[in-house]
């Protein structure tokens, strides 16, 4: 076993980031850029320009298909709101689930570890989206960009990531939950 992998695994709990590592969420979030830039006025940038911005948020998004475009910086305040607005709409319409994710979180759930999502996404979005995919169930913990004063790669998400998953009245998850998904305490998982 790795370095990496013994590391890995020898952690109490798990935190996971959302878009692009558990789910493919570059569909939805393209088209919603592109609806808010049509709304604009603007033409579409495609997937190339939102899969490279991604590690800033919507508004990293926002801020690199206005460069691409060479469109004024006034359009910004504007095309985020927009992008905002579209991506609430289109948020898990094309959205999938990464093959071997399911898997993966049920073997950790059945270890007895704890998990959470530490996304940049904000955080009613991202518990939207997980489930709309069915995966909210398996998380004990949802750190969203706006759930902090910091947002990743800032440490502050991750602390509050671990606080959460500590605390005495969070829930276990329950890899099969016998009424569908849904969050259960040891005694009764």
């Amino acid at each position: 076993m790795s370095t990496a992998a013994a590391l890995f695994w020898s952690r109490p709990h798990r935190v996971f980031d959302l878009d692009g590592t558990l789910v493919d969420t570059l569909p939805d979030l393209v088209d919603a850029l592109d609806e808010a830039l049509a709304d604009l006025g603007l033409e579409p940038v495609g997937a190339d320009v939102v899969r490279d911005s991604l590690h800033s948020g919507l508004e990293g998004s926002a801020a690199a298909a206005l460069a691409a475009l060479g469109a004024p910086a006034r359009h910004f305040p504007r095309l985020v709101e927009r992008y905002v607005s579209r991506y609430a709409q289109a948020n898990g319409r094309r959205a999938a689930v990464y093959g071997g994710v399911r898997p993966l979180l049920d073997h950790i759930a059945r270890r007895g570890e704890r998990l959470a999502v530490c996304t940049n996404k904000p955080e009613a979005l991202a518990r939207e989206l997980l489930v709309r995919t069915g995966l909210l169930h398996y998380f004990s913990a949802i750190v969203g960009a706006d759930t902090c004063t910091q947002r990743k790669p800032h440490p502050e998400p991750g602390i509050r990531n671990s606080n959460d998953l500590f605390k005495p009245d969070r829930p276990w998850v329950n890899p099969t939950p016998p009424h569908g998904p849904g969050l259960a305490h040891p005694s009764t998982a």
